[in-house]
């Protein structure tokens, strides 16, 4: 946690207001959009290993398998976030990963999945993390099992302070029109420029960088990910610019 080791160090001592940039692969190069409030998610993982006992396939009842109750914990957990969390929450809960087993005439003494949960509000965050634990300990209970989850908080979400944030809009729409500028959707990945702004006040922003005749269409994260270069003048212009005013607005506030 990069962005926590640099607070407690005193990085952010004595700062007023902070801006922080991302590229934006699902917006056109020069365009630039962020929105007040949330705009990522908390970011959690989780692993949970089911613990039987293993044996030969060729005689079942004489182990306790695994991999069909890691199977019905899958299926149950699908419904956590349709049947536990308020339809006005926004959450997303997936299973990304399921080992169990090496060979094909042995029954497995473990299965292992993992997966991740993104949300909001900490309440929902809670929530989750609870029911994970009690869906995959009491499957596991049932069929004479035991049930380990290991769950990991990870980066909290990026919130950006609504003043801050306006300003970086009206900013954007003077220096390149209102065209150029977009209301972002708060997004369920994740982000840790959201500790900074736990600690001061500021705004979390998208430079768009997608462009056909770059070849530069593709997301984050892909192994075709390209950037328009020319997508750096309106977003360091934009940074610049709104730090002008950020300042602007915090000598308003001190008078």
């Amino acid at each position: 946690m990069v962005p926590r080791a640099l607070i407690e160090k005193g990085a952010l001592d004595g700062v007023d207001a902070i801006i922080g940039q991302h590229t934006g692969s699902d917006f056109p190069t020069g365009h630039i959009a962020t929105k007040p409030g949330p705009i990522s998610a908390n970011s959690d993982v989780f692993t949970l290993t089911i613990h039987g006992r293993g044996g030969h396939a060729s005689a079942p009842q004489q182990c306790l398998d695994p991999l069909p109750v890691g199977a019905q914990i899958v299926t149950a957990l699908q419904q956590v976030i349709s049947r536990r969390v308020s339809p006005n929450d926004q959450a997303v809960l997936s299973i990304t990963t399921f080992h169990c087993g090496t060979v094909d005439n042995v029954i497995a003494d473990t299965a292992e999945l993992s997966g991740t949960v993104r949300t909001y509000k900490a309440a929902t965050r809670n929530l989750i993390e609870q029911s994970i634990k009690e869906i995959s300990e009491r499957y596991a209970l049932c069929a004479g099992m035991t049930a380990e989850c290991v769950y990991r908080r990870g980066y909290d979400s990026t919130c950006n302070t609504p003043v801050f944030a306006n300003a970086l809009l009206e900013v954007a729409r003077e220096l390149y029109g209102p065209e150029a500028v977009e209301l972002a959707q708060a997004r369920m990945g994740g982000e840790d420029f959201g500790y900074y702004l736990q600690k001061v006040p500021g705004c979390f922003y998208y430079f768009g960088i997608k462009s056909e005749e770059a070849k530069s269409t593709y997301p984050n994260h892909n192994a075709h990910f390209r950037i328009d270069e020319r997508s750096f003048e309106p977003a360091l212009s934009v940074m610049v610019h709104s730090a002008v005013r950020f300042q602007q607005i915090i000598e308003q506030e001190k008078k």
